[in-house]
């Protein structure tokens, strides 16, 4: 590394060095901030930033589909962070800000565009460094997005462009297809978290199910997820032939601890908490969720997996708050199974839980730990289910695209703070 030939000043590795001797501490405020952000954060001369163009629909060109596949193809490699040269294209944002040698696009003459000029070898050395030259069609598609006004047609500018060029492949995807990609995703993640053991395997309609159990037990689990994808469809009023998942959900089943744990620490490079009997995650191209199974076998695992299902169904929606996703799960599935013993024991959680509340800020800021988070936002979600045709509306418009809190506001006619002080008043006088 870097990819293609290039070095690490030798200055530059000594300050690495230097920084891995001392700790490899972060004195940033976010860990999880991407390298290209806090790099941009801390550059005291940023370039001048271009503005963002939106389509206008007349293009032939989309950055998406035919420009952003090429760079994280053939760019990212070296230019994925900051490098040398001091030009990312980790994200559009950091494309339009260019590097050390000024912006990388022209507007006005698309073929001097530093960009283009990299691309043909026309200034300096000829990019992809090292590596086989972009064909001429390519780079002719580069120019002509450019000469239409290099817009941006994304969710967000800020998105990774891997991410963008995923999402935008998976949506012309049919069912069948992703749900071939998803199985490919879910082979790697299990031989990541085990690669000892091969899992077996069982699908449905609607679910892939892994886990090193029987055949017996692992269809009795799909079996369970088919039912409770039924009784959330019915909840939710959805056609009876849509499945709540293009593509299915992946269900990892776990016996023992250390291997769900192993999941969490090899996949998604954390630890677990210790009470977590399962968790769910939800991106355009996976999508699973992880269930640890009860240690008495007859002990139930049902409402645990109608939990996970919902709230991988509500995160497939959009990017929601995280009361919003965790509170929305174990609403959903304690509609979906009210019988349950847990449905009890978490009303009389939630009731001494609220009695010591004010007000929801921390909880609509996600200033809670996930355990409160999932209690606090279950008793806000429920009391905004109590009113299903305004719930539904509300998941409606989060498909179609629009933001958390315009579609809260258009659903219901109030905003989060004012419909979590009408919750919290309500509860108070239950009590």
């Amino acid at each position: 590394m870097p990819r293609g030939g290039g070095r690490v000043p030798p200055a530059e590795l000594e300050t690495i060095a230097g920084w891995i001797a001392a700790g490899a501490r972060f004195d940033g405020e976010d860990a999880g901030t991407p390298l290209a952000e806090l790099a941009a954060a801390a550059d005291p001369d940023p370039a001048p930033m271009l503005e963002i163009n939106m389509p206008t629909g007349d293009e032939t060109v989309s950055f998406a589909a035919d420009v952003a596949p090429v760079f994280v193809e053939e760019c990212l490699g070296c230019h994925g962070m900051r490098t040398s040269g001091g030009l990312s294209l980790a994200n559009f944002q950091t494309l339009l800000r260019g590097g050390g040698s000024g912006a990388t696009l022209d507007l006005e003459s698309p073929a001097d565009s530093l960009l283009v000029q990299k691309l043909r070898g026309t200034a300096g050395a000829r990019m992809p460094l090292q590596r086989p030259p972009l064909d001429d069609e390519v780079i002719a598609k580069i120019e002509t997005w450019i000469s239409e006004g290099a817009t941006f047609d994304g969710p967000d500018p800020n998105q990774p462009l891997l991410q963008l060029v995923r999402t935008f492949a998976v949506q012309n995807m049919n069912h069948e297809q992703l749900a071939a990609e998803r199985e490919e995703l879910a082979s790697a993640n299990w031989r990541l978290a085990s690669p000892s053991r091969e899992p077996a395997t069982h699908a449905t309609e609607n679910f892939l199910l892994l886990g090193r159990l029987g055949s017996e037990q692992l269809e009795a689990i799909a079996a369970a997820a088919e039912t409770q994808h039924a009784a959330i469809s019915r909840l939710l009023r959805l056609p009876a032939d849509e499945p709540l998942f293009k593509g299915r959900l992946t269900i990892y089943a776990f016996e023992r601890r250390y291997d769900y744990g192993e999941l969490g620490r090899m996949v998604e490079k954390r630890e677990l908490p210790a009470e977590w009997d399962g968790h769910w995650r939800f991106n355009i191209l996976d999508a699973y969720a992880c269930l640890l199974l009860p240690r008495r076998s007859e002990d139930a695992y049902e409402l645990k997996l109608s939990e996970l299902i919902a709230g991988a169904y509500i995160d497939s929606r959009s990017t929601v708050p995280a009361w919003f996703s965790y509170g929305s799960a174990r609403a959903i599935a304690s509609r979906a199974l009210p019988r349950d013993v847990q449905v009890a024991q978490w009303d009389r959680e939630l009731k001494d839980r609220a009695a010591g509340l004010s007000g929801a800020d921390d909880l609509l800021a996600g200033r809670l730990p996930e355990g409160e988070l999932a209690l606090l936002g279950y008793g806000l979600a429920d009391f905004l289910m109590s009113d299903l045709g305004r719930y539904t509306r509300l998941l409606q418009l989060l498909a179609d695209g629009q933001a958390f809190d315009a579609a809260l506001a258009e659903s219901y006619g109030a905003a989060a703070p004012d419909l979590a002080q009408t919750w919290l008043a309500r509860a108070s006088r239950r009590r």
